[in-house]
C-alpha cells in the first residue's frame, strides 16, 4: 500500500519542502528532539484569536492579525504588517516587509484523481473513519470524525471537516476548497487547502497548515511536527531495493529539504549494520549535504568502529570532513593510522575539506605512505588547506617516478598559488614529453599562480606546439585579462589545426578586445 501512497507524497512534500525547511526563506533548521514547532503559511492574512497556544514559526504574504490572548513560541514573518499584539505574547522575533514566497499552486484535479486508489463522488458529505491508508479523492465534501489511523492521503474538491477526530500517524489532507478543524481533536497531519484553514477546537494539532487564509481560534494547542521524515527513510529503501532511481533521488531531495529535522532519522539508519552499505552511503550523502554538526558524533562512532565495514567508514570520514563538529579533526587525525589504506586515505580526504590547518604535518608526513592512493589524497587534501608549509614537499614530489603522483602534485602548487612552484613547474614544461598531460596541468597551476615570471611563461606557451597547451595557457591569460596576450593570441588562431581549439581561443581574444 505505501508504493500507492508515495506518489502523490512526493509531489505534495516535494512541492511543500521549499517553503516548510529550507533554510532560504527564513526559517529555522529545526531539531525534533528539541522543540516543537509548526509552520503556518499563508497567502493571505493570518488571524489569530482567542486563547491559542502555538509553538512554531508563522509566514504571511500579507499580514498577521494577533488578536485575543494567544501565546507564540517561533518566528513570526510577514509581507505586510504584523499587529494586534496587545494581548499576545511573542517568544521569538516579528519580521515586517519581508519578501512574498510563492506558494505551490495544486495541479488540475484530473491528475490527482489518476493517481488515486478510490475515487468517489457523493451526493452529500462523505463520511470518513478508522483506517486510511491509501489515496483517496472525493469529488465534493468530506467530514473526518471520530478514531483515525494510517498515513494515506484525502484529496476533496470541496470541503474537508475535522470533527472532534483523533489520530496517532501522519495524515495528508488536500482540499481545493475549505478545511475546517473543529471540537475536542487530537490530530496530526499536513492540511493544504486553495481556499481557507480555520482551526476553532480544543485540544492539540500537530503538522503544518498551508492555504490562502490562516485562522486560528478557539483553546487550540498547535506545534510543529515534521511530517512523514520517519515514513520517508524506509520508503526510500524500498525504491531502492526496487532500484527506482528518480524515487530515490526525490527522496534524497525531500529529505536534505527537511534539514536538521531529519538528522537524528539519517545518522539512525546509517549507523544500522544490517542495512545495504550502498544504501547507508546514500544516507551518509544526505547528512553531509544537511550539514547538520550534531550528528557527527553518530559518524565519529562509525569511523572508530573496528567491526564496520572499511568502506562505511570511509563514507563516515567523508561526511565528518563535509560537516565538521566537535571532535571531528581528532577523529581523522587518529584514523590517519589506521592499519586500512581505504581509511587513511579517506581521513586524509576528509581533512582537506574540513579545512584545519592543524592537519598540514601529519598530512606531510603521509607523502612517503606506502600506499599511493593515501599519498594521492593527502596531495589533494594540502592543495585544499591552502598551508604554505606543503609548497617544498609537495615541489619535491615533481620528480617522483608516478605519473598519477605528479600530477597530483602540479595540481595542488597549482591550488596554494605560492610562487615558489614557478620555476619547478617550468621545467616541467621543457622536460616532460610533448603532448604530455603533465604539461598541461602545469600550465594550468601556472595560470593559478599567476605573477609576472608566470604571466611570461603563458605568454611564450602560445607558441607552443601542443595545442591544448596553448589553449590551456589562453584560458589562465584571458582570465587574467593580460592585454599583452592579443598579439600572441592572433598569431596562434592563425596556427592551430583544431576548429574547436581555433574558436575557443577566439571566444578567448573576443573577451580581451572588448
Amino acid at each position: 500500500m505505501l508504493r500507492k501512497v508515495l506518489p502523490f507524497l512526493f509531489t505534495i512534500i516535494l512541492s511543500f519542502s521549499p517553503f516548510l525547511f529550507a533554510q532560504n526563506t527564513k526559517f529555522e533548521p529545526v531539531d525534533i528532539y528539541s522543540s516543537a514547532y509548526i509552520y503556518l503559511l499563508s497567502s493571505n492574512k493570518i488571524t489569530i484569536s482567542g486563547n491559542a497556544n502555538l509553538s512554531g514559526n508563522l509566514f504571511s504574504n500579507s499580514d498577521i492579525d494577533l488578536s485575543g490572548n494567544s501565546t507564540i513560541t517561533g518566528n513570526l514573518f510577514a509581507v505586510g504588517s504584523i499587529f494586534g499584539k496587545g494581548n499576545s505574547t511573542i517568544t521569538g522575533t516579528s519580521n515586517q516587509g519581508v519578501n512574498a514566497l510563492t506558494l505551490p499552486v495544486l495541479p488540475d484535479k484530473s491528475y490527482y484523481q489518476s493517481l488515486a486508489d478510490e475515487s468517489i463522488s457523493p451526493k452529500g458529505i462523505y463520511k470518513l473513519s478508522g483506517e486510511i491508508n491509501k489515496i483517496i479523492f472525493i469529488d465534493g465534501d468530506v467530514m473526518l470524525k471520530g478514531d483515525v489511523s494510517g498515513t494515506g492521503t484525502i484529496i476533496a474538491t470541496g470541503d474537508i471537516k475535522v470533527i472532534s477526530a483523533r489520530n496517532t500517524e501522519k495524515i495528508s489532507l488536500i482540499s481545493y476548497q475549505d478545511i475546517s478543524l473543529d471540537g475536542d481533536i487530537s490530530f496530526t497531519a499536513l492540511c493544504y487547502a486553495a481556499g481557507s484553514i480555520k482551526v476553532d477546537a480544543t485540544g492539540n494539532f500537530s503538522g503544518s497548515l498551508v492555504a490562502d487564509s490562516i485562522k486560528i481560534a478557539g483553546n487550540t494547542t498547535l506545534f510543529y511536527k515534521p511530517l512523514l521524515v520517519e515514513e520517508l527513510i524506509p520508503k526510500m529503501e524500498e525504491r531502492f531495493n526496487q532500484q527506482d532511481w528518480e524515487s530515490i533521488c526525490n527522496c534524497a531531495e525531500t529529505l536534505a529539504a527537511y534539514g536538521s529535522s531529519a538528522t537524528s532519522w539519517l545518522t539512525s539508519i546509517f549507523q544500522t549494520k544490517e542495512k545495504d552499505p550502498v544504501f547507508r552511503k546514500m544516507i551518509a550523502e544526505i547528512t553531509a549535504e544537511i550539514k547538520d554538526t550534531t550528528s557527527a558524533s553518530s559518524l565519529i562512532s562509525v569511523l572508530a568502529d573496528e567491526t564496520e565495514d572499511e568502506y562505511i567508514r570511509a563514507e563516515a570520514a567523508f561526511t565528518l570532513g563535509d560537516i565538521g563538529g566537535e571532535g571531528v579533526y581528532e577523529s581523522l587525525s587518529s584514523a590517519l593510522s589506521n592499519p586500512s589504506e581505504t581509511i587513511r586515505s579517506s581521513a586524509a580526504f576528509a581533512l582537506g575539506f574540513l579545512g584545519d590547518k592543524r592537519a598540514t604535518d601529519p598530512l606531510i608526513n603521509l607523502l612517503s605512505d606506502s600506499s599511493s592512493l593515501v599519498r594521492m589524497r593527502s596531495i589533494m587534501a594540502l592543495g585544499r588547506l591552502g598551508d604554505s608549509r606543503a609548497v617544498e614537499p609537495l615541489i619535491a614530489l615533481l620528480s617522483s617516478p608516478d605519473e598519477d603522483i605528479k600530477i597530483k602534485a602540479v595540481l595542488a602548487l597549482g591550488d596554494l598559488g605560492d610562487q615558489r612552484a614557478v620555476p619547478y613547474l617550468s621545467n616541467l614544461l621543457t622536460t616532460e614529453e610533448m603532448f604530455s598531460s603533465i604539461r598541461i596541468f602545469s600550465t594550468e597551476s601556472l595560470g593559478k599562480i599567476g605573477g609576472e615570471k608566470a604571466i611570461l611563461l603563458l605568454l611564450s606557451l602560445l607558441e607552443d606546439k601542443d595545442e591544448l597547451v596553448i589553449l590551456e595557457a589562453a584560458k589562465a591569460l584571458g582570465e587574467m585579462k593580460e592585454l599583452r596576450a592579443i598579439q600572441p593570441l592572433k598569431t596562434a588562431i592563425t596556427r592551430v589545426r583544431s576548429n574547436w581549439v581555433k574558436s575557443k581561443l577566439e571566444e578567448i581574444l573576443a573577451s580581451l578586445e572588448e
